[in-house]
């Protein structure tokens, strides 16, 4: 679906779809990840995976406002 749309120029709709499921998949595992950091319960991978989402989001966020279709 995601090829088909970016084919068709749907660009900000393939952003919007990436950036919804970064958010739906890491948003739960930030918090968690983060509770368990300030628990004093922290692994290195765990602060990584908060870096790498925290990155994904502001990615996402930031190919939307560069995509088609909107005005500025």
């Amino acid at each position: 679906m995601i090829k088909r749309l970016h084919k068709e120029g749907e660009e900000r709709k393939v952003n919007l779809i990436f950036l919804a499921i970064v958010l739906i998949a890491g948003t739960p595992l930030i918090t968690e990840y983060t509770y368990d950091i300030l628990a004093r319960n922290w692994e290195i991978w765990k602060l990584i995976s908060i870096f790498a989402f925290a990155y994904l989001i502001c990615h996402g966020i930031f190919r939307i406002m560069k995509s088609k279709g909107i005005e500025k």
